[in-house]
């Protein structure tokens, strides 16, 4: 690959709005994490758990997008 052709993509790369979007949801998820390092205790029927908020929080999120996933796929 020459200098050329890189420096093309990287022009494209910056052009394109999902590749900012992308830089933008990644830097509010450092900050989310460098705000969010306290720990939280969580209750769930008989288990108790401690981890630093930010986990507990990826954990709900992905919690959630998968049952969506899993609920969109059945409709017909």
């Amino acid at each position: 690959m020459t200098e050329a052709t890189g420096g093309s993509r990287w022009r494209e790369l910056a052009k394109n709005p999902r590749a900012w979007l992308g830089v933008i949801i990644a830097a509010l998820a450092i900050a989310f994490i460098l705000q969010n390092r306290e720990s939280a205790q969580v209750n769930l029927l008989v288990f108790q758990v401690a981890s630093p908020l930010w986990i507990t929080l990826t954990v709900v999120f992905v919690a959630g997008l998968a049952a969506g996933m899993l609920l969109r796929g059945r409709r017909s």
